[in-house]
């Protein structure tokens, strides 16, 4: 299979690229569109952590192969099994890095990226180091911030679930600069 070319983007048009995934098996079969950003309904784009493991997983992109890093194949695994058919804007594929007029020109422009979608999904990586009892407790929280009084204070103060924040927080997503930006840009944002 071929690697995967990118069509140019017109940047007086203000195109970008929008992912979308077409299967729910397990290899990622995915399509990618051209799409003007001041026309698109709908789109949500991924917050997340490019790592430092070289691009080294397959995914296909309109029959054609693209190598990208581990994380961002995890999370693409994730949206292919548990979101919408919406579309989806990941930096690393909606954007030619080779290109360097190109990923300049649309990473000045991310904010307008992050304002647009229809919401920003948070990707903190894989669940791991007992990730899921540190969320069970956000939203324990959350629901205690929202109905006071319906969770014991033992629940909210558990030492496992402070432990499992700790590592939830030193996370690598926590301490990328892009974050702030990702984030206060969203309409909304979801973890």
């Amino acid at each position: 299979m071929a690697e995967y070319e990118y069509r140019p983007l017109d940047p007086a048009t203000g195109e970008v690229r929008l992912l979308s995934i077409k299967n729910r098996s397990q290899d990622l079969d995915c399509q990618l569109r051209v799409a003007r950003l001041d026309s698109v309904v709908t789109f949500q784009a991924l917050s997340y952590v490019w790592g430092v493991d070289p691009p080294g997983t397959p995914i296909t992109i309109d029959g054609q192969t693209m190598q990208i890093r581990r994380n961002l194949a995890s999370a693409l695994h994730y949206f292919q099994h548990s979101c919408s058919d919406e579309e989806i804007w990941c930096d690393a594929v909606c954007i030619n890095q080779e290109d360097i007029e190109e990923r300049n020109f649309q990473v000045a422009r991310m904010g307008d990226v992050y304002r647009r979608a229809t919401r920003v999904i948070i990707w903190l990586g894989e669940e791991g180091q007992k990730s899921d009892l540190a969320m069970d407790c956000i939203e324990r929280w959350a629901r205690e911030y929202t109905t006071p009084g319906e969770t014991s204070m033992g629940e909210l103060f558990d030492r496992h679930a402070w432990k499992a924040l700790a590592d939830l927080f030193e996370r690598a997503w926590w301490w990328r600069i892009w974050t702030l930006p990702e984030i206060v840009l969203a309409r909304t944002a979801v973890l």
